[in-house]
Formats: C-alpha cells, structure tokens, sequence
C-alpha cells in the first residue's frame, strides 16, 4: 500500500490529476549475472562489501543453563533507536550491505503460536530494520538459525515428521519435512513483509537459509559406522566413506531446492544462499563423508561445490584467519577449490574476522586479514562480509570487530577507506554500487508560529529538486489521525537543507496554515507530517512529528521559528493499515484510508 497524492483537501483537483501522475519508481535489486552481482535497473556492478550487525542477550535452554543468543528482531527487545544510529554509522563507511540473524526468544518460543505462523508484531520489526537500511543505502541479508534442538521456530515442529534413525541437527537436511517446516516459515515471513507499506521486500540482497549448515557425524545416522541409511528412495552404505558422503551431497542439493522454492513462491527475485563455515574449521580433513576416524568437533560442513548444483543463487563460506601463521591456501585446498576451480556462481565470504587470542595486536589482526582477503580474490571470492560491526553484536567478544580501538579494523576493510580489498595494502576508494534511495522521503518540523499559526519546516524526496507536497494530520499519522491541511513546499531553503537531500533544489520549506477551526476543536493535538514522494515511495513521516502541539485559538505564541540544521533526518514510521472504504469519485485502483487517498 503506498499513500498517493490526493486528500478531500485535495479532491476537487483529483479528476484533473490523476491521468499525469509520475510512473512508480521500481526499487533496486541485486541480481546475478553468472559468477558476479549487478543491479537489476541499472545494471551497475554490484560488489557486496558490508559487514554482520546483531544484538544479543542472555537466554536461558530448556535445561536450564544459559546460552548468548541473538535476538535483535524479538518483540519487545527491537527498538528503532537501537538500530538507527548504528546503520548509520555503516552508511557513512559506504558499505552497502549488512546481514543479520532472524533468531530470537520470540521464533524459539513459537512466536506465541501453537501453529505455524509468524506474528505481526515480528513481521513489523524485521519491515522496519528493512525501510530504515534501505534508507541509509544499505540491502539486507536475512539469516536463519534457530534454537539447537528443535533447528526450527516452535511453532514449525508441528509440520515435522520424527524419523527414528534421525536425530539431532541431522534432522535439518536428512529428514525432509523439516526443509518443508523451513521452507513454510520462510514463505509466511515473506508474505507477511510483502503486506508492509514501501516494498520492503526489495531491500532484501539475499536469504542465507542456515547460517553455516552442516551435519554431525556424533549424530544419527552418521554415527553409526555399519548398517544403510534410506534417503530418497536411495540406499547409503554407512560404512564406506564415499556412500557416506553421496548421501550428504544428496541432501545438500534436495534440502536447499525444498527451502528455495518455499521462498520463491512469494518472491522470485529474492536471492538465496545456504552458509557453511570451511571443512577444516572443525577438524575435518576434507569432504570425506564425515568419517569417523577424523578428529574435530564432529560437525562436517556442506560442501559449497556440491551447492553450486542446487537452485542457490550464491555461495557463501565463512572464513577466519587462526593468527599470523594461517594458510588460506590450504583452507581452500580442503574446499576444492583453486584459482583454476572456481565454482559457476558468485561466491562470497559473509563473515570474516579473526581472533584476539591468535592476532593479539590490531597490526596482527588487520596484517592478517587484509593478506586473507586479497588471496581470496584469486579463488573467485567477490563480496565480504565482517564479522562483526561491534563486540555488543558478538556473543563471545573474542574477535576484533570493526569498532574495536576506535575502529582500526574498519579504517583498512571500510570501502570509503580501501576501495580494493584485492591488494594486500589500502588503495584510493572507488564508488560503491548501493540500494536506489531516489524519492525517498526526508525532512523536519521546525516549529508551530504564530500570527499566523502555521506548522513550519522542512522536507524534500532525495536527489529530486522539485518541490513535494506535505499533509498535516493531528492526534496520530495517516490511517489514525485526522487530516488538517496540506501544502507544496515552496519557501527557500538553506544549502545545508539541499545538501541533506542530495539535491540541487532551493525551495524545500513549508509553512502549513492552522485554520481557527482546527486550533478550536485540536487545540493540544500533537501534529505529524507526511512528505509525499513523488515517484511512489512511501510517504514517510518527517522528523519530529508527534513532538509539538496545537496550540488553543488564544494560546501563547510558541517558541519562533528557527532553520533547524539539515542533519535533522526523519527515521522511517510504521503506519498501521486500517481497513479500506471505496470511493467511487476516485479512478479506478485508488482508495480512501481515514481521510487520505491511497493507490494500490
């Protein structure tokens, strides 16, 4: 739903302009041209270089022992101003993506259902980090991972089938209605954002469907060393290492697909990938069918090559440099890959870091990385991802994130810093291919004057030096409160202003007149402001609405009207969707929400 132009302040001008409003603006998103990204409008090479973002807390198992976990979306827990600030702060690096976790107490406890679905209250949380990354030119990876034991949100058990011989994290790719439990939660998910206002969806640069999937050779069936294992119609020897590992390549490829093709019902454009950490990470030798005569912690990632044949649109293997003496070649070598083996699709690196207690110093750590980075370069690696933007998102703290010392370790890896990460030294920045932010509503009220009362300040749509038109509601935003005016901005503007918009326009102030009717029946009513886009983006609010308030008719002037300063930007509102009224002076695919005009 995206609110339009008109308004019954406006109705009687809506015949005449309806047939010249502007063609909707469509949003930007990454596509995949063979082994490279791009975006899809305008075709621009687009190089993901962002970094991991999360916020994390103390939860408590159903053992009752405590575990660090990621909540950042959780109801209750996901503020807009947590996330504000630090988005921020990564747009101003020129990064132009961020990935994030999906996980919570909330999914884990079953989203307070004891069927499948995911709640609105969630929903909204996840549509608001989406609009609000967008809005500091930043696309979004969603990653899943959710509770250990149960591997999926509670709610989703219900759609799941027990296999005898299947336990443990096993049960996510060798048991195949759990990809279709997965698969399911991913298309409410989708479904649920596609309903938000602005298009939320095209935000999104992927879904990483399991953060680092693997299995587990301590777990069945791969625990056992003799016997068959049934999949698919298809028998696995289990105690010879080659069935072993035809049986997980199987799963790879037929577990991925079924998840997919969940997301892709919804969302054809959203690009997906399933993350692994490398073979070595956990003591493997190589992709050996999870043999049980390798040491390691019994994890045995998938193998990425053997993804390249399932419907993922990238790969993506999460690498940490082990201190000064790490040997990213032979890392690689145990992947099977090489500079003359690289796999058919785009392959990126989603989360990267290294160590305190291997790289103790920041020399050590940023010498280390920037060495790892410029290698990968040479096997097809061409997008990275830090782990991690500061030690708050960070469950153990014990990895050199890129706030850290003052942010020595942003200062080499920050693309407004090193525009090649393929040299092993900083070189100049180059321009960095972002979400397309054209339209965008921004803007501030300054102030409520007086003689005569007006609602006074400012607002434009990014990079468009028209002038917009802006609509006053009082006692709540659009589809709560009641319209009280509307104008075109049209007083003259600072430079700063401009700049704030990344325009070249001049007039980008506006003073909104409080008729006497409204200061007698909304006197003390706290006043919003809608920017209207005037290529289809959502017509956000502007900064500061619901701060001030209308004064009574022979109220005290309030305080006068001052340039308020163009770093005044408004954080993108939700807005609630009440039901629809028809009205039939309007053309055809319009419609009336409280008071104001809306296209669908």
């Amino acid at each position: 739903m995206r609110p339009k132009y008109f308004s019954p302040f406006f109705l009687g001008l809506a015949a005449s302009l309806i047939f010249s409003l502007p063609a909707f603006a469509e949003n930007e998103r990454v596509v995949v041209h063979g082994r490279e990204f791009a975006l899809k409008n305008s075709g621009v090479a687009f190089l993901p270089r962002g970094t991991n973002f999360n916020r994390n807390e103390n939860r408590i198992l159903p053992d009752g022992s405590p575990e660090w976990w990621y909540r950042t979306f959780d109801v209750g827990y996901y503020q807009p101003e947590m996330v504000e600030p630090i988005l921020a702060e990564i747009e101003k690096s020129d990064y132009n993506y961020v990935r994030i976790f999906l996980s919570g107490q909330h999914p884990d406890a079953g989203f307070g259902r004891t069927s499948p679905g995911v709640d609105d209250a969630y929903v909204k949380n996840v549509a608001d980090f989406l609009r609000r990354a967008r809005n500091h030119g930043l696309f979004v990876v969603l990653t899943g991972q959710f509770a250990a034991g149960q591997w999926l949100p509670k709610n989703y058990l219900p759609l799941t089938t027990p296999l005898e011989n299947v336990d443990g994290s096993n049960q996510l790719t060798l048991n195949p209605s759990y990809g279709k439990a997965l698969g399911q939660f991913y298309r409410d998910l989708l479904i649920g954002l596609k309903a938000q206002p602005d298009d939320v969806l095209s935000a999104i640069f992927a879904i990483d469907i399991h953060n680092e999937i693997s299995v587990n050779k301590r777990e069945k069936p791969l625990s056992a060393g003799s016997g068959t294992f049934t999949y698919n119609n298809h028998e696995y020897n289990l105690a010879d290492n080659s069935a072993r590992q035809a049986l997980i390549d199987a799963a790879t490829v037929s577990w991925a697909n079924t998840v997919i093709d969940s997301i892709k019902t919804v969302d054809r454009q959203i690009l997906t990938t399933a993350s692994v950490f490398t073979i070595g990470a956990s003591g493997n030798a190589g992709f050996n069918g999870a043999s049980l005569s390798d040491g390691g912690d019994g994890r045995a990632a998938l193998n990425p090559k053997v993804q390249a044949k399932s419907k993922a649109d990238f790969l993506d293997i999460h690498v940490y440099a082990a201190g000064p003496n790490y040997n990213f070649e032979k890392d690689m070598q145990k992947e099977g890959l090489s500079p003359s083996s690289i796999p058919n699709k785009p392959l990126v690196m989603g989360e990267l870091g290294t160590f305190r207690d291997v790289s103790p110093t920041r020399e050590i750590a940023t010498a280390t990385l920037q060495s790892m980075i410029a290698k990968s370069c040479g096997y097809g690696f061409n997008g990275w991802g830090f782990w991690i933007w500061d030690g708050v998102g960070d469950k153990s703290n014990d990895v050199w994130s890129l706030t850290t010392n003052e942010g020595a370790m942003n200062a080499f890896f920050a693309p407004s810093a090193n525009g090649d990460l393929c040299q092993a030294h900083n070189s100049p920045p180059v321009p960095m291919a972002h979400p397309n932010r054209r339209g965008d509503v921004l803007g501030y009220i300054d102030a409520i004057g007086s003689n005569p009362a007006t609602v006074n300040g400012w607002a434009c749509a990014r990079e468009i030096d028209q002038p917009i038109g802006v609509h006053l509601y009082v006692n709540g935003p659009a589809g709560l409160g009641i319209m009280a005016g509307g104008v075109t901005t049209a007083d003259a503007s600072e430079p700063a202003v401009a700049e704030a918009c990344e325009a070249g326009g001049k007039a980008y102030r506006f003073r909104i007149p409080l008729t006497g009717e409204v200061l007698e029946k909304h006197a003390g009513a706290t006043v919003f402001v809608h920017g209207i886009s005037p290529v289809g983006r959502a017509n956000l609010l502007i900064g500061n609405s619901g701060a001030l308030k209308i004064p009574g008719a022979s109220a005290a002037p309030s305080a006068p009207v001052v340039a308020t300063p163009a770093v005044n930007i408004p954080d993108p509102v939700l807005v609630p969707s009440p039901a629809r009224v028809a009205s039939p002076a309007l053309a055809a695919g319009y419609y009336e929400i409280a008071g104001t005009i809306y296209y669908s």
